[in-house]
């Protein structure tokens, strides 16, 4: 679950509308809707541009008392603070592309967590979206 709808992530939004026409391209953030992969690749590479411009800092997640899990910075606090662990950046990143209609990927390795986004309009909730190739 992200948070698509917080003001943070609407300001990250306008900012990669903003990148894609300052490089000549309509400003849209229209998700698949193109039904061009390449298309997609450039909202991605604008929200990307976007969040990096931001300038986070990494840091170490906030304190808890939990003895697992991970205490998670949401994408105000982010904004606001300038820092932020993978985790963190992986999520905000998520809830932007959600935020403009495209299906992303969280993964997790050990101490590691990335961002990934499908280029054509699929997901793993259907299992009739994917197709295995033997």
């Amino acid at each position: 679950m992200t948070v698509r709808k917080c003001p943070a992530v609407a300001g990250l939004l306008k900012e990669a509308s903003r990148v894609l026409e300052r490089a000549g391209h309509d400003g849209s953030l229209e998700g698949y809707q193109a039904d061009d992969p390449q298309r997609v690749w450039l909202l991605v590479g604008a929200l990307w541009s976007a969040a990096t411009a931001l300038g986070p800092t990494y840091a170490e997640p906030p304190a808890s008392f939990e003895v697992e899990g991970q205490k998670v910075r949401g994408p105000s606090r982010i904004r606001s603070e300038g820092l932020a662990t993978c985790l963190d950046s992986t999520l905000f990143l998520a809830a932007a592309f959600e935020a403009t209609g495209l299906n992303p990927v969280v993964l997790f390795t050990k101490g590691h967590a990335f961002v990934g986004v499908w280029l054509v309009k699929r997901d793993f909730v259907r299992p009739e979206s994917l197709q295995v190739e033997t």
